[in-house]
């Protein structure tokens, strides 16, 4: 049976687009290595953009050699960070302009917390890091183009998902407007790539439950988006299993469908064994957590498993509006440029509203409850991640989980409320749905912008 998506008279190309100017504001009024762990995924992605695709351990630090230059730009800009009393200023934007690379003078450059990552994370900032600096090889000009990458291949993957599946397109604009996604979304950041990277194989495998032709078209996109999905973040290798959603039948037979999701998942388990074994080689203890130490961590967590899950269960009860605010995207920069708290209620009451789409997207009880399910399964995945690299050896808090981490997950809680029947009554057209999602998203933006140019320019 081939379910083809009903019409949608708003192109993706425009969604895409919105997002796109949205996201080249975001970039722009975002001071240089002002998101989480900038300065480490700029090391990362220039260390790619060099063929080393590898990071390599010396004695206690993992990293690799660098120019030096790329530390000093850091170091010009460190000074706002977790200090949103500090304002950026021409005289700091002209050092960093007047930075000459001088790639002779090398130092070793730690980056423990990106030097486990795999390098497909890193491909499209590296690309844009190798192209620019033929032309002007300026740190800062390296770290704009780099942004930009990752910006322009992120709008490149909501067109496709806009595209490829039209009936959840109202959903998935709503999820890339939030603020937190448009501000991972336009850095240097690897949660750039992952979550683009999630989100389309998100929409691959929904449309797939929908239409059994164009699983069969698509298989080949389907493999490639999950290998990237685990060579990018190992975490989110969980939304794999929706592969099980799809029916057999859409396969062409049993004995089809079986062949192919043994093959896709050996080839997936054989990618995660790999990075696995790679991230436990060049692995080191994070320098900014002490007592912290994994290895030792996962050893107290197997031998006591029950204590470990009751942490993770006493961390979502007590903190779960918390996780759920920095979804949204509450806390920008640092973690030090607060949204109003009524923004980030604005938004959360625009989720439900993009439930109301009238579609014919349609899923049997089983298959919507195992959506939760994977939701769930993949906050305790988060929750047990952080806390093996940032709590000490048998600790009772986990006090590093963030809300982006759970980004690639909440597609699935949607997905799961998408096309309900007891919604019909109060659906509304999905053209009507996603032009005031635009509006109302791109209106929230702006205050959003305007919330992030005042704590980085703006002198109170």
């Amino acid at each position: 049976m081939n379910n083809t998506p009903e019409s949608f008279s708003i192109h993706p190309a425009l969604l895409a687009t919105a997002c796109m100017l949205i996201g080249i504001v975001y970039l722009v009024i975002t001071p240089p290595m002002q998101v989480p762990d900038e300065q480490y995924h700029f090391y990362r992605a220039y260390q790619v953009s060099e063929g080393v695709l590898f990071s390599e351990k010396r004695g206690g630090l993992a990293g690799g050699e660098l120019p030096a230059s790329l530390s000093e730009l850091h170091r010009l800009y460190s000074f706002l960070v977790f200090n949103p009393e500090e304002k950026t200023n021409p005289e700091i934007t002209e050092k960093a302009l007047s930075l000459a690379l001088d790639p002779q003078n090398r130092v070793f450059t730690k980056f423990e917390s990106t030097a486990i990552f795999p390098f497909p994370a890193y491909t499209v900032p590296a690309i844009a890091i190798a192209v620019t600096r033929l032309v002007d090889s300026r740190p800062i000009v390296l770290m704009y183009a780099a942004r930009l990458a990752n910006l322009l291949f992120g709008v490149f993957i909501l067109f496709l998902v806009f595209r490829l599946f039209r009936q959840g397109a109202p959903l998935f604009l709503l999820l890339a407007l939030l603020p937190m996604y448009m501000f991972e979304m336009a850095s240097v950041s690897s949660d750039s790539f992952s979550n683009s990277i999630a989100f389309l194989f998100i929409a691959l495998l929904a449309r797939s439950t929908q239409d059994d032709e164009f699983f069969q078209r698509a298989w080949p996109a389907i493999v490639l988006t999950g290998m990237l999905v685990v060579s990018s973040k190992q975490t989110y290798s969980v939304i794999l299993l929706l592969l099980l959603l799809v029916p057999p039948a859409h396969a062409g037979s049993g004995q089809r469908y079986l062949v192919k999701t043994s093959f896709f998942y050996a080839l997936a388990g054989t990618a995660f064994i790999a990075w696995a074994m790679y991230a436990r080689s060049v692995y080191v203890p994070l320098s900014w957590h002490p007592g912290a130490n994994a290895e030792k961590q996962i050893a107290h967590m197997i031998e006591y498993p029950y204590d470990h899950f009751m942490v993770f269960v006493n961390d979502i009860y007590y903190r779960w509006d918390r996780y759920l605010r920095m979804w949204v995207g509450e806390l920008l920069g640092w973690v030090d440029t607060r949204l109003p708290g009524w923004l980030v209620i604005y938004y959360l009451l625009l989720f439900p509203f993009a439930l109301l789409v009238k579609t014919s997207f349609s899923l049997n009880l089983l298959q919507r409850t195992a959506l939760i399910i994977l939701a769930i399964i993949g906050l305790f995945v988060v929750e047990a991640a952080i806390y093996i690299h940032t709590a000490y050896i048998a600790s009772t808090l986990n006090d590093h989980v963030h809300g982006r981490y759970l980004i690639p997950f909440v597609p699935l809680l949607g997905l799961a409320l998408l096309g309900l029947a007891i919604l019909r009554p109060l659906q509304l057209r999905e053209q009507l749905i996603t032009l005031l999602i635009l509006l109302l998203g791109t209106l929230g933006s702006a205050i959003s912008l305007w919330t992030v140019y005042s704590r980085y320019y703006v002198v109170s």
